[in-house]
């Protein structure tokens, strides 16, 4: 038998068949209207703030209009969601009209964030959340708690898991920690909600 480095690359099984083709032109028409239809909807997306409020009279101050993101400053009295997608602040929102208090709003901006945008947040990492109580009565100082819920290394981590194969510290299964998220975000509301 030949060494597995010199034997030729399996072959299609698919032959070039007029049904073969069809499928082959439907799937180019489709990914061309998609792209399409995703470049109209950034072209022509809405520009508004990443930022809904509780108040109906909101101050909104546009910083520098002419920027590509312009700063959007407020002055709101019962409470504002920011983030960088406008439905994960909307979310955020309703979280506070539905009765929730500042960390359910983050937990649902942050697992929304996890959705749009999972290149940046989501179930699979970790992160902190600095928690601020105010205080209780007048002059009296408030409590601010930190978690920390980054990534962690699996149980049976070990120092000479990668001496074998030092290429496995950044590819492959051991190259990953264990998300904490999760354990974060579910565990800010039952302690601090």
């Amino acid at each position: 038998m030949k060494d597995s480095k010199e034997l030729p690359l399996p072959t299609s099984v698919a032959h070039d068949t007029p049904e073969s083709r069809r499928r082959q032109r439907r799937l180019r028409h489709f990914c061309t209207a998609t792209f399409v239809a995703l470049a109209l909807c950034l072209v022509f997306r809405p520009r508004f703030p990443g930022s809904l409020f509780l108040d109906n009279d909101v101050e909104v101050t546009v910083t520098n209009e002419y920027t590509r993101n312009p700063a959007y400053l407020i002055k709101a009295k019962h409470g504002a969601v920011a983030s960088e997608n406008e439905i994960c602040s909307n979310i955020g929102v309703n979280t506070l009209k539905a009765g929730g208090n500042a960390v359910d709003a983050a937990v649902s901006t942050t697992l929304c964030i996890g959705v749009t945008n999972m290149f940046s947040s989501g179930i699979g990492g970790g992160g902190f959340m600095v928690i601020r109580i105010p205080p209780s009565i007048t002059n009296g100082s408030s409590e601010v708690y930190s978690i920390d819920f980054r990534e962690t290394a699996p149980a049976l981590a070990n120092k000479t898991m990668y001496v074998q194969d030092p290429r496995s510290s950044m590819f492959g299964g051991l190259a990953v920690g264990v998300p904490g998220e999760l354990r974060g975000l579910g565990g800010s509301p039952q302690t601090m909600g």
